[in-house]
C-alpha cells in the first residue's frame, strides 16, 4: 500500500542511512575524476539540507557524468545511495533514485569490459530496497523509481529477476492513484520487457503483453502508452484502426495530471507526438493518420507537434510527399504565430518538394507576429521562417525584405549556426545569417549594400565572421566587398574567414595579395607553435593560391607541411589550388594517398590527397577506384559529409572526357549500383538534424544523378 511501505534497512536519520559509510577503502575505489576518497563526503553532503544541491551535483558527475561507464565507486555507493532514498528526511530522494537507474543503465547498455565487477552484485542485493520505494509516499519517488526498476533490468545475475520486478510494477499500478504516475508504469513494464542485449523471459514477455493489452480499453494517456508499449514487444505491430481513436485521444491529453513527469514522454504537446510518433516507423499510413488526426486539433501546442511529426515522416520516407505537404502547408494560415511558423520551416526544409506553396509562404513575409516555439532569440517573428523558406527556393521576392533587414535592425537568424545529429525526431534548427545569404547568390548584386552595412556595423566578432561567410559563399560577385575584408584583416580581424572569402572571391581579389603574402612568408608557426597560427597560414596559403600568388613560393610551404603527419591533409587542400605549378609536389602527394587508405583509413586525407593529385597532375589513374567506396558510403547507416564530398570530386573527375573512357566496367557497375541506391532511397542520406539533413540529402541525389548521367554517356 502506498506510504505504508517498510523503509529501506538502515534508513530513519540521515546518520543511520550512511552507517558503515567509513567502513568503505574509497581512497581505493576509482570515479570519473579518479581516486573516490571524496566520496562520502559527498554523500555526507547530500543528506544535509544545506549542501545537497551542491552535493548531489558533485556526486553525480563523479559516478555517471557522460555514461559509457560503471566505476568502482558507483557499485559501493549504491547501498547508501538506496538508504537516502528511503530516508523521508533527505530532499531530492528521487533525483537519487534517477541517479541510480542511469547507472543500471549504462550497467546493461556499456561494453561488459566497462562495467564494475562488483556492479551485478549490488544492483542484485539492492533491488528488494528499491522496489520498496515503488510504494513511496511521493510519487515523484514511486514514478523515478519505476523508470529505475524498468530500465536498470538486463544482461547478467539479475536477468532472472525481471519477472519479479513486472509483479511489483503491475501491483503498483493496481494501488496508484494518480494517473501520470500509472502512466508512467504501463511505460515501465514495456521498456521491462521488450528485448535487450540480453532476451527477456518469453514467459515474461507474454505475462508483459496480456497486460498491456487489457490497458487499451482505458483512460486515452494509459491506452497511448500501453499501445507504444506493445510496439516495443512487437516492433512489427501495425496499430489497427481500432487503437487510432484512443491513440489520438491520448495524443491530444493536455493535462498536465496525465504527462507531467513520465520519462518516455515530453509533457509538452508539442513534442509528444514527434516523440512517440518515431514509435511506429514502418507504418507509413498511419503515421500520415496521425498527422492528418493531430493537426487540426483544438489546441495549437498540438498542431505545432503534428507538423513537427509531419516533417520527421517526411524526412523518413519521401513517398509521403504529396500526402503530407498539403496538410504542413494548410498550417500556414493557422491562427496561432507559432503554428505558421513551423510550417514555413518545414516547407524551407523540403526545398524544391515545396515550391508549389511558395505564394502561401510570400503571404507571410510581413507577418511579425512573435513565435513562442522556436530555437531562435527572443524576437523571433514569423515571418523569419517565410524568408528562410523563400530563400531555400530563391524566391526573388524575398530579396528586397532580406536587404531591408540587412541594412535595418534585426536579420532573424542567428550569428553562429548549431548542428547536430538527430534522425529520429526532426528538430527546429534556426539557420545562421551566412546560411540564408548563401542561399540567394544569385541577387547578389542587388544585396550587397546591405552586406557591407553588416561588415562595417557588426558588434561582434561572431556577428563579423557570419557576414564574412556570406561573403565568401557568394564568391566572385562579392568582389566589391575586398576593401572592407581587407579592412578586417590588417586589425586581426576574422582572418580566417577573411582568407577564404578573398580565395573565394578569385582572382578579382588580386589587391589582396600583398596582405596574404605577408602572412604566408611569416611561415606556419609561431614561436610556441601556436594552432592559431598554423590555420591562419594555411588560409592566407590557398586564397593566395587562388586569387594568383607566386606558386613557388607556395610550393616550398605545402611542401614543408607534407612532411608534418598531422598536416597531410589541409596539406593536399592547399597543393589542390595551385592545379598544374604544384607538380613538384605530385609525389609527396601520391605517398599520403597511398598511406590514407592503409590500415586505419582516413577517408578525409585520401579525398584532400585525390583531388590535388587531379588537379595538380590532370590524370585520374586509381583515383575512381579509391574515391567511389567512400561516396558508396552515403547509403550506409550513417552517411557522413566526407561521403558527399567524395560525391562531389568524382562528378568533377568524370566530367573529364579522358577520365570518363579510361573507367573500366566494374568501376562503372559500382557507380552505377550506388547511384541507384541513392536514387531508390527512401530516407534522408544524411545525420545531420533538422532542415540541413534535407539539404545534404537534396545535393546527394544531385550528384548521384548527374554521375549516373555521366556513366550512362
Amino acid at each position: 500500500m502506498i506510504g505504508a511501505h517498510p523503509q529501506a534497512e538502515g534508513a530513519g536519520a540521515p546518520g543511520s542511512a550512511l552507517a558503515g559509510l567509513d567502513d568503505v577503502p574509497w581512497s581505493t575505489l576509482g570515479h570519473n575524476y579518479g581516486a573516490a576518497g571524496d566520496v562520502p563526503e559527498l554523500l555526507r553532503g547530500v543528506a544535509d539540507p544545506q549542501r545537497r544541491d551542491a552535493a548531489f551535483g558533485e556526486l553525480d558527475n563523479a559516478l555517471y557524468h557522460q555514461g559509457g561507464w560503471v566505476c568502482s565507486a558507483a557499485s559501493a555507493a549504491v547501498p547508501f545511495l538506496l538508504r537516502l532514498a528511503a530516508d523521508p528526511t533527505v530532499a531530492g530522494r528521487f533525483e537519487l533514485v534517477g541517479l541510480l537507474g542511469t547507472l543500471a543503465e549504462e550497467a546493461r547498455l556499456a561494453e561488459p569490459r566497462f562495467v564494475d565487477a562488483g556492479w551485478p552484485a549490488a544492483w542484485d542485493a539492492g533491488r528488494p530496497q528499491l522496489l520498496a520505494l515503488l510504494a513511496d509516499p511521493q510519487p515523484e519517488v514511486r514514478m523515478a523509481t519505476a523508470v529505475a526498476v524498468a530500465i536498470g533490468a538486463g544482461p547478467g545475475p539479475d536477468t532472472g529477476q525481471v519477472g519479479v520486478v513486472l509483479e511489483r510494477l503491475v501491483a503498483a499500478y493496481q494501488e496508484e492513484p494518480l494517473l501520470n504516475a500509472r502512466v508512467g508504469l504501463v511505460f515501465a513494464v514495456g521498456d521491462l520487457a521488450r528485448q535487450r542485449p540480453a532476451p527477456v523471459p518469453d514467459e515474461v514477455r507474454v505475462r508483459a503483453g496480456a497486460w498491456l493489452r487489457e490497458r487499451l480499453g482505458q483512460q486515452p494517456p494509459v491506452a497511448l502508452a500501453a499501445t507504444v508499449a506493445l510496439r516495443w514487444l512487437d516492433p512489427t505491430a501495425r496499430l489497427t484502426a481500432d487503437q487510432l481513436t484512443p491513440v489520438l485521444a491520448g495524443l491530444g491529453h493536455d493535462d498536465e495530471s496525465a504527462w507531467g513527469g513520465v520519462h518516455w514522454v515530453s509533457s509538452d504537446p508539442a513534442r509528444r507526438l514527434p516523440h512517440l510518433g518515431v514509435e511506429f516507423l514502418g507504418d507509413l499510413d498511419r503515421q500520415i493518420q496521425l498527422v492528418a488526426g493531430m493537426v487540426g486539433a483544438a489546441g495549437p501546442a498540438n498542431r505545432f507537434g503534428a507538423v513537427l511529426f509531419g516533417a520527421g515522416v517526411l524526412r523518413a520516407d519521401r513517398s509521403a510527399t504529396d500526402r503530407l505537404l498539403p496538410l504542413v502547408a494548410g498550417r500556414l494560415a493557422d491562427p496561432d504565430p507559432s503554428v505558421r511558423s513551423v510550417a514555413a520551416h518545414v516547407l524551407a526544409a523540403v526545398g524544391g518538394r515545396g515550391a508549389g506553396y511558395a505564394d502561401q509562404v510570400a503571404a507571410l513575409l510581413a507577418d511579425d507576429a512573435p513565435v513562442g516555439y522556436r530555437t531562435a532569440a527572443d524576437d523571433a517573428v514569423v515571418s523569419d521562417d517565410a524568408v528562410f523558406a523563400l530563400a531555400r527556393l530563391g524566391d526573388p521576392r524575398v530579396v528586397p525584405v532580406l536587404l531591408e533587414r540587412l541594412l535595418g535592425g534585426r536579420t532573424g537568424f542567428v550569428a553562429v549556426a548549431v548542428h547536430s545529429e538527430d534522425r529520429s525526431v526532426f528538430t527546429v534548427c534556426t539557420p545562421a545569417v551566412d546560411e540564408v545569404l548563401a542561399m540567394v547568390g544569385a541577387h547578389a548584386t542587388v544585396l550587397l549594400p546591405g552586406l557591407r552595412h553588416r561588415l562595417r556595423t557588426a558588434r561582434t566578432s561572431r556577428q563579423r565572421e557570419a557576414y564574412v561567410r556570406a561573403a565568401a559563399a557568394w564568391g566572385a560577385a562579392a568582389e566589391p566587398l575586398v576593401d572592407d575584408l581587407l579592412e578586417l584583416a590588417a586589425r586581426g580581424d576574422a582572418w580566417c574567414p577573411v582568407a577564404e572569402a578573398i580565395g573565394r572571391i578569385g582572382p578579382a581579389a588580386h589587391r589582396a595579395l600583398p596582405l596574404l603574402e605577408r602572412r604566408v612568408a611569416q611561415g606556419p608557426t609561431s614561436a610556441d607553435g601556436s594552432p592559431t597560427m598554423d590555420r591562419e597560414w594555411t588560409a592566407a596559403v590557398q586564397a593566395a593560391a587562388r586569387i594568383g600568388g607566386d606558386p613557388a613560393v607556395l610550393r616550398d610551404w605545402i611542401g614543408t607541411l607534407l612532411t608534418r603527419p598531422n598536416q597531410l591533409t589541409v596539406a593536399c587542400r592547399a597543393a589542390g589550388v595551385l592545379g598544374p605549378a604544384g607538380a613538384d609536389l605530385a609525389d609527396p602527394i601520391r605517398a599520403t594517398l597511398e598511406r590514407a587508405g592503409a590500415g586505419d583509413r582516413d577517408d578525409w586525407q585520401q579525398l584532400a590527397a585525390a583531388t590535388a593529385l587531379w588537379r595538380i597532375t590532370g590524370e585520374s589513374s586509381g583515383l575512381v577506384a579509391v574515391l567511389a567506396p567512400v561516396f558508396a558510403k552515403v547509403t550506409g547507416a550513417r552517411p557522413l559529409p566526407v561521403a558527399r564530398a567524395a560525391g562531389g570530386v568524382l562528378v568533377e573527375l568524370l566530367g573529364s572526357a579522358r577520365t570518363l573512357a579510361a573507367l573500366t566496367d566494374a568501376e562503372a557497375t559500382d557507380l552505377r549500383a550506388t547511384c541507384r541506391a541513392v536514387a531508390g532511397a527512401v530516407g534522408c542520406l544524411s545525420t545531420a538534424a533538422g532542415w540541413r539533413g534535407l539539404v545534404h540529402d537534396e545535393a546527394v541525389r544531385a550528384t548521384a544523378a548527374a554521375l549516373l548521367a555521366l556513366v550512362d554517356e
